[in-house]
């Protein structure tokens, strides 16, 4: 069998960095479009009554994801786009970063957000992170998605977890790093 080698993106790290983290706060940033399952995500945040949801990004879903956030409560806000400065300002806020996506290819918001230390929770069909080591995956639905930020919650090494991603990201912007799956 042959290998595939990906190869990470390069990050600003000086932009994307940890801030003084919102216990609370999870961030998803993307295209509001179906393969994205925000709305399974919204769902998943609802069941969590400590959650705090901020999903960035605009799309052809957008009032469609609105009235669903409006309908699960406070908790949940749809944002819109902002400016890379913004969105780095975010996720440097974050404790929690979400990639709820039913497929994608290594994207790049997952590397700004390890650099940003958030607690990493990403679709198992994305992959990016290595479950434990730079993140959390996750199945793709509603309890997979809300069982992974629990267990990303009560993890003893989530700090470490976090840290090691940024890492991962700085050796990668370095050129020493690329992922190989068999």
């Amino acid at each position: 069998m042959s290998k595939v080698v990906v190869t990470p993106p390069k990050i600003d790290t000086d932009l994307f960095r940890p801030g003084p983290k919102y216990e609370n706060l999870i961030v998803s940033v993307g295209r509001l479009s179906p393969e994205k399952n925000h709305s399974t995500l919204i769902l998943a945040a609802a069941e969590l009554p400590w959650a705090l949801l901020l999903i960035v990004g605009d799309g052809p879903l957008r009032p469609q994801l609105t009235r669903l956030a409006g309908a699960v409560g406070r908790r949940v806000d749809v944002a819109g786009t902002m400016a890379n400065s913004e969105v780095a300002k975010v996720l440097g806020q974050a404790t929690y970063f979400v990639l709820p996506s039913l497929y994608d290819q290594s994207p790049k918001v997952v590397w700004e957000a390890m650099a940003s230390e958030c607690a990493c929770i990403v679709s198992a069909q994305v992959g990016v992170v290595e479950d434990g080591v730079t993140g959390w995956l996750c199945e793709p639905s509603v309890c997979g998605i809300s069982t992974a930020i629990e267990r990303a919650k009560k993890d003893p090494r989530r700090q470490a977890i976090c840290q090691a991603a940024r890492m991962c990201v700085f050796q990668a912007t370095k050129g020493d790093l690329s992922a190989s799956i068999l």
